[in-house]
Order: structure tokens, then sequence, then C-alpha cells
């Protein structure tokens, strides 16, 4: 269900602070993102060609504190891609099996996407989502455009993590 994609992403941004971008750099490895506010599952975050996103977010994560930005190449390879209604339904499907689970009482995005990813026999190196900032934010009334759309990618695996460099 979950094919290989094989298409580099050049322009992902990671925003942190600038110590931690810092220590990305030197020891040339990220710590991956873990627990419940990470909607797409555990993984190192990406904004695809959201350089400004990037900055957003480490701001916001980091307020007071300098910020480094990181832009790298991610090869998606086997890529949960929730623009693909073939894959939604595959996280619907999964979000089931869980209600027959222990699980079942504290069902969360973050949840069936890590169950998905380490529970069931499918690869997945990377998760891809689209989103809206918020569904109000449209650039005038009556548009359909939102104001601030962007794409985030979820590493699941650095070894797709092509190139990264602090800029």
């Amino acid at each position: 269900m979950v094919k290989y994609i094989n298409k580099v992403v050049p322009d992902a941004f990671h925003g942190t602070s600038k110590t931690i971008a810092e220590h990305i750099i030197r020891t040339k490895k990220f710590k991956p993102s873990t627990g419940n506010d990470c909607f797409l599952g555990d993984g190192i975050y990406f904004f695809e060609a959201g350089k400004e996103h990037a900055k957003w977010w480490a701001h916001n994560r980091y307020p007071g504190q300098q910020i480094g930005i990181i832009i790298a190449e991610i090869q998606l390879g086997k890529c949960l891609d929730l623009s693909d209604p073939v894959h939604l339904e595959l996280v619907k499907l999964t979000k089931n099996k869980i209600e027959k689970t222990e699980f079942a009482k504290k069902i969360t995005d973050t949840l069936v996407i890590n169950f998905l990813t380490n529970k069931i026999d499918i690869e997945i190196e990377t998760v891809r989502g689209y989103f809206p900032s918020s569904p109000k934010e449209k650039i005038f009334e009556g548009s359909r455009i939102y104001q601030y759309l962007h794409i985030v990618i979820c590493v699941k695996r650095q070894e797709n993590i092509l190139t990264f460099n602090l800029i």
C-alpha cells in the first residue's frame, strides 16, 4: 500500500534554537521529536518549501532565543502521503484496529501513525501532510485559498535526510 516515491524534496526547513541547530550540524544527527504533540508521529519535522513557517515555529518554540534554520534535501522513499486517498484509508483502518485494543480510549493522530509505522508490518520512512493553519484564515472572504497553508514532512529514518546545512 505504501510505495516507494522516488522524489527528493530539495527545500525542507527545520526550525529550532541556534544552539540546537549548531549541535545538529556539528554531530550530523537530529534528535527525533516524540510524544503526543507530534501529530505525524515520532520523527524529525520539516516544513516543505516553508522557510518562513520554520522561522515562525522556532520563534514560538524558543521565545527570546536566537533561532537556527536548517535546510535539507529529503528523499521521501516509502512515504505515507496524507494527500493520497489510499493512504488516508490506511490511517482510518489502523484507527479501527486500535479501537479493539487497550489504547482505544486515547486515540490521536500521533497514536495512529506511530501504531501504523511501528506495530504493523509496513515500512514507512516519511510521512507527509498538508495543513491550513486555521480553516478560517482565507486570503479574503469568499476565497478558497488559505492564508497559511503548509506542508509538513516527518522523517522516520535519518538516512532519508540526504543533505542539510544551517542557513
